[in-house]
């Protein structure tokens, strides 16, 4: 637990391990991110959620385990 903990303040990007997503909206390049889902469907789920909140035309971009990621527009997320 405390090499967790010790992880987390060194590495922050790369500690925290789940599922991750971006979604965006190629008409008005607004996106919406997720991470550290227990399961992809909830991250996708969650990031298109994020990016309904601008418009109804989003999709899901790209989608991470354990990594980081860059999207479109400076979106970004890491587990």
């Amino acid at each position: 637990m405390l090499a967790l903990i010790f992880g987390a303040v060194l590495v922050p990007e790369t500690s925290f391990a789940g599922w991750g997503a971006i979604a965006c909206n190629p008409s008005n390049s607004s996106c919406g991110v997720s991470y550290g889902w227990p399961n992809l469907r909830s991250a996708e789920q969650y990031a298109l959620i994020e990016c309904l909140k601008s418009n109804y035309r989003c999709h899901v971009y790209r989608w991470e385990h354990n990594e980081c990621i860059r999207g479109p527009n400076n979106s970004y997320t890491c587990n």
